[in-house]
């Protein structure tokens, strides 16, 4: 395009820009004109919002209003949300007890679609009284009941008097309970900037300005309004301890705090209150302890903040919570049974205890692996997990992802790590690492090693360092072919635990999968809805439900016999595969702990107060998951056959595996002391030919383990 067909361009803009503030201001100014005409005396209250940030102004008249802000301030409307208080103030101060007189009635609805909005307005043109004036706010609808005369504010009386008026209407109409007199409206001719990057304009709908009511005409709306002051004495000091603990371990709340919460749509200073309380709320702060918080917030209104304020933003968080129904384990597993073929009950549990228990503060992150045959619904049951708070749901990762050298670009950082400090890491196929070149999957097992440990420092060349420190665990799912790969094993050692889901019937989950051919998208939000709901309902910091010193030696002695079995044993890559020395047995030390963070997080999703024995069951089952596969398949023959001395040709044909496979096992477990070797027959060396086969059977030692522990037991 060529200089002049620029500049051409650009005038075009401009003087449709010039339009635009033309009209809005003509609108604006109507509008002003109609709203304050029974109140010709006091200030009109202009405040303008952008983010944390609070800017107000004073004018007399409302001509001055508009050709302000269409003039001297216009190059503030693209990034500002603009409000007016319908009421005039007596002094330059926008608090209730200013305001001097009211000369309109008001009403906020919002509307959460575009058809709930056509449904309110077609109830309002059923209502009644009449609007003189309906705005459209952006997301929802302003109506305004113009007075014939200003009602005079003398006394705190009369300012209740009326607000009966105003709490009325909006409980006929179903608007916002906010019903204070000092609240601030939008300003029509201007934007409704919730979502910046889908700004929305703020227009009258319809305006009569010659249709005006006395007050009498509302009095069949009108319910009584009494002075609400909070009780407790509001100062920060009576902030207890546990709130600046909680700030500390709590991200989400320290975020809120803080006011760097981008997800939140409403980002003024009252949305900020809102979003500290319902988090407050949660932690089960007293009304009292609630109030001194947001007293004492750098992101929300302050010490600004009144004590009406403080008792409605507290009412509001506390209804909110007392309206969520309490969503319990039972109805996730119907709400999954009714999409999914699930013949083991536990699996939901099992992903839902791995979330929560990464939840428990001040404790290592718990990483578990489910390992399902490829389309064994362990991704369907994964992604539902994308939109629950917390969780970082990942498809796939590269030697990059977690940490990158590049410079940040426009602001944002690259590497993943570094935009994260607590969570869960969900991964729906690990077996995309597994398949990469040794060398990438070496490093992204190395990262994920010391991502595991909590702490990860870099250098790169370009002179960019990185540290990180934090808590994330993992959840990923995987195939049986994981079992192969011995570099995830030596690389991440004791740091996951696993849970193997088996399918025997495979025609049921082929049919369950056919009948939801069409409906995925329905059952993929209805499934994810769910969990986030359940999951919801606990706080992000979670205290470790206790358990008796029985079920504590119980676990331990779980992790003894896991460490046992599948540690590493080295063999040489080529030729026979000899092993290469006797290993140490793995230190069961950290394996202990995820056990009992899986038994915590086990018990809070079942509503228990302490780990019983009722999740023995389940902790059996991953005790012989987590083995691998080939050696638990070894033992478990052994210990329900009871057998003395069996060949190696026996063993092979009772696990259908090949016999020279079988013997790798049975050497390495007897390397590990889990099984004692022999000659067929007990012979000695000396008498047995080159041929003589060997014999297995479980040594006394891992034996006596067993029979102490509900490892194997049905």
């Amino acid at each position: 395009m060529c200089p002049k067909s620029e500049e051409i361009v650009e005038k075009k803009e401009n003087i449709q820009t010039l339009r635009q503030s033309c009209h809005s201001n003509t609108e604006t100014c109507q509008f002003l004109n109609a709203i304050f005409s029974a109140n010709p005396s006091g200030f009109i209250e202009i405040r303008m919002i952008r983010k944390k940030e609070v800017r107000q102004f004073f004018y007399r008249k409302p001509s001055q209003v508009a050709k302000d802000l269409f003039t001297n301030k216009a190059h503030l409307l693209s990034n500002w949300d603009v409000y007016f208080g319908a009421c005039p103030r007596k002094e330059k101060r926008g608090s209730e007890k200013d305001i001097s007189s009211v000369g309109t009635l008001f009403a906020d609805i919002d509307c959460v679609s575009d058809e709930e909005r056509e449904k309110r307005l077609a109830s309002l043109k059923r209502f009644e009284i009449s609007p003189s004036i309906i705005i459209s706010s952006g997301h929802g609808i302003h109506c305004y009941w113009l007075l014939r005369r200003g009602y005079g504010i003398k006394s705190k009386e009369g300012l209740l008097h009326v607000k009966g008026y105003v709490k009325g209407l909006a409980l006929a109409l179903g608007g916002d309970k906010t019903f204070d007199l000092s609240r601030v409206l939008r300003l029509p001719g201007t934007k409704n900037l919730k979502n910046p990057q889908h700004p929305l304009p703020v227009r009258v709908l319809e305006m009569n300005p010659d249709r005006n009511y006395d007050l009498k005409d509302f009095q069949k709306f009108w319910v009584k309004v009494e002075d609400t002051p909070l009780t407790p004495k509001i100062s920060p000091e009576d902030i207890p301890d546990r709130f600046w603990r909680v700030l500390e371990e709590d991200h989400r709340l320290k975020d809120t705090w803080e006011g760097r919460r981008d997800d939140l749509d409403d980002q003024t200073r009252s949305g900020y209150d809102m979003a500290l309380a319902n988090l407050l709320v949660r932690y089960g702060f007293t009304d009292g302890e609630i109030a001194s918080i947001l007293r004492a917030s750098p992101s929300g209104k302050g010490t600004d903040a009144m004590p009406q304020y403080l008792a409605l933003t507290i009412g509001k968080a506390r209804r909110g919570q007392s309206k969520r129904k309490l969503v319990i384990l039972d109805d996730v597993r119907e709400t999954f049974d009714k999409w999914l073929y699930l013949p083991d009950s536990n699996l939901i549990d099992i992903v839902l205890a791995t979330v929560l228990a990464n939840r428990i503060r001040q404790a290592d992150p718990l990483w578990v692996f489910l390992v399902a045959p490829p389309s064994g619904t362990k991704t369907e049951i994964l992604r539902t997990l994308q939109e629950c708070e917390g969780v970082y749901y990942l498809s796939s990762l590269t030697p990059h992802t977690f940490i990158s050298g590049k410079v940040p670009i426009a602001g944002q950082e690259t590497s993943l790590l570094l935009r994260i400090k607590e969570g869960i890491l969900v991964m729906k196929d690990f077996g995309s690492i597994l398949e990469m070149r040794r060398d990438d999957r070496g490093e992204i097992l190395a990262q994920l090693r010391e991502i595991a440990d909590g702490k990860y420092d870099k250098s790169f060349g370009s002179g960019k360092e990185v540290h990180w420190e934090g808590k994330l665990g993992f959840l990923a799912g995987a195939t049986p072919i994981i079992d192969d790969y011995l570099s995830v094993k030596q690389v991440l050692g004791e740091r996951f635990i696993i849970y193997r889901v088996s399918h025997e019937d495979k025609v049921g989950l082929a049919m369950r999968a056919l009948n939801n051919l069409s409906k995925e998208k329905e059952m993929r939000k209805e499934l994810s809805g769910i969990a986030k709901r359940f999951l919801s309902q606990f706080g992000s910091h979670i205290e470790l439900p206790g358990c008796n010193d029985e079920v504590k030696m119980t676990i331990v002695s779980l992790a003894l016999v896991i460490a046992r079995a599948r540690s590493t044993v080295p063999r040489e890559r080529f030729g026979d595969r000899m092993i290469k020395y006797v290993p140490e047995a793995e230190v069961p030390a950290r394996l202990s702990k995820q056990l009992y963070l899986l038994a915590g997080g086990l018990a809070l999703a079942w509503g228990d107060k302490e780990v019983t024995e009722r999740v023995y069951p389940i902790l059996r089952k991953v005790a012989l998951d987590t083995m691998p596969s080939q050696r638990a398949k070894v033992i478990t023959y052994f210990w329900e056959t009871q057998v003395e001395w069996v060949r190696t040709k026996t063993v092979a044909r009772a696990i259908r595996y090949p016999t020279t496979t079988t013997r790798y096992i049975l050497e390495d477990l007897n390397v590990l002391g889990i099984v004692d070797q022999r000659l067929e027959g007990g012979r000695d060396d000396k008498g047995a030919g080159q041929t003589t086969p060997y014999e297995w059977h479980l040594s006394q030692e891992f034996m006596d383990m067993l029979e102490k522990l509900p490892v194997l037991e049905s």
